[in-house]
């Protein structure tokens, strides 16, 4: 099943919350807040600053001393929409304005509220006083530029590595071409024949883009397993979608309606993200110990346990798969990161989530979707080891060098924004027909470049 992807300028444009460094600047970053069942404050902001950029040029306690000033209002008045004009201190306890909901026929006259940041101190003026007073008054500052944080824990969504420590693709079989005289998948009247089991498809699909650790030798078996027990495990104890609350079958057998998927909170392509539930959370691990074999296996398996699963009906799976939506982990509320209407629906409810699941993979899902939709703007470059050395391949069945370009590995070339998504999996063209599948002839050649480079990489 295909989708469309959200690209970053998608993302930018559902801001209603612009925030700016100096007055006439491009807005480096926003959020959206919704016009009803508004929780996010000015801090809440902050934490989703810091989770996201750094400022370089700054103090290390600079993040005590942001402030906010209100620039403009467009397509909104006051009236509609009274909004604080400086925000600073106890005052970023306030929730941020709530403004009036998007007209779906007239999106480019959205209401938007812009905010400058920059640094303050303590003063004696008060607090309805604008932003301006207080430049003035010389307790206002400017900031500096903020550039994107590296994050060790982010990815773009739907990727999995570049990092060799990490992507294997060991149950990825090799291609076999149609043998002559065989008929193709079109018929005579050119229309490709409709899939006959969707879910059928997806299991094949899910099971071909198993990530695993490098060095551990995951057999189809194991893998089979693995992937059946997740999705057993996680209809044990919920029979419902989290965020809908429907999907029960109106029959004893099966217990679930149809398009109703488990999910990965965390996802099974970015598995060595998994929170290690051992590890000091205000401690970043080396990349040693992060790609240390026990440890990957550990996150591996973590992955595909119950914990890291909740039901979700198949179009808000995608959607939570390209981080649109989340679930808080204290207070298990839907927040809608998009202005999208099929989610509105739900922003502010509770989400029916089990005890069992792991409130760590939830908000590492959270934190994952405030940096993917405050930083669409800012590039993102995955990190990869500075060393030459390449991890042992045995028993992985994609060439290092060929693996980045198949289902899932980011390209090592810069992505043009943290919400970059896959066009044309599995060799496809974006309207997924069979006949712009690349020829057998091409794999060939990749695939005996891959083995050269392997017999170079061993001798």
């Amino acid at each position: 099943m295909t989708s469309a992807a959200v690209n970053p300028t998608m993302r930018s444009h559902g801001w209603n919350i612009e925030l700016l460094t100096a007055p006439g600047d491009v807005p480096f970053a926003g959020v959206f807040q919704p016009a009803k069942d508004v929780f996010m404050t000015f801090r809440d902001i902050i934490n989703e600053m810091r989770l996201s950029f750094e400022f370089q040029d700054e103090s290390s306690d600079i993040w005590n001393e942001v402030a906010f000033g209100l620039l403009d209002m467009l397509n909104v008045s006051e009236d509609e929409c009274p909004a604080p004009k400086f925000v600073y201190g106890n005052g970023m306890n306030q929730p941020v304005p709530a403004l009036p909901e998007l007209e779906p026929d007239a999106p480019e006259d959205r209401a938007i509220l812009q905010y400058r940041v920059f640094k303050h101190h303590d003063c004696n003026l008060s607090a309805d006083q604008p932003s301006k007073c207080h430049f003035e008054a010389g307790c206002a500052q400017r900031i500096s530029k903020p550039v994107r944080r590296l994050e060790p824990r982010y990815l773009p969504p739907k990727k999995a590595s570049n990092d060799p420590r990490y992507a294997a693709f060991p149950l990825r079989k090799t291609v076999r071409g149609r043998k002559p005289g065989s008929p193709s998948k079109r018929s005579a009247s050119g229309s490709v024949s409709p899939r006959k089991d969707p879910d059928i498809d997806q299991a094949v699909e899910d099971f071909a883009n198993m990530v695993a650790p490098p060095e551990c030798n995951i057999s189809d078996e194991r893998a089979k397993m693995t992937m059946a027990n997740f999705r057993n495990s996680c209809l044990t104890s919920a029979k419902q979608c989290a965020v809908t609350g429907m999907g029960r079958s109106w029959c004893d057998s099966p217990t679930i309606g149809p398009a109703l998927q488990a999910c990965h909170i965390v996802s099974q392509l970015q598995y060595h993200t998994y929170p290690d539930p051992e590890s000091d959370s205000d401690e970043t691990q080396d990349g040693g110990e992060r790609a240390s074999p026990r440890r990957l296996e550990q996150a591996w398996e973590r992955t595909w346990t119950s914990e890291n699963g909740i039901l979700l009906f198949s179009h808000l799976h995608d959607m939570f798969d390209q981080r649109l939506f989340s679930i808080h982990p204290e207070t298990l509320k839907v927040r809608a990161f998009m202005p999208y209407d099929i989610l509105l629906a739900y922003h502010g409810r509770k989400a029916k989530v089990q005890r069992r699941v792991d409130r760590a993979a939830l908000r590492h899902h959270y934190d994952m979707c405030c940096i993917e939709n405050m930083a669409a703007k800012m590039p993102f470059v995955e990190q990869l080891p500075r060393t030459g050395s390449v991890v042992s391949t045995s028993g992985i069945n994609t060439p290092l060098e060929i693996r980045p370009t198949l289902v899932g590995i980011a390209s090592q070339r810069v992505l043009a924004s943290p919400s970059e998504q896959n066009q044309g999996q599995e060799g496809q063209g974006p309207d997924g027909d069979p006949s712009k599948r690349p020829r057998q002839s091409e794999i060939s050649k990749q695939q005996t470049y891959g083995r050269r480079l392997g017999c170079l990489m061993v001798t």
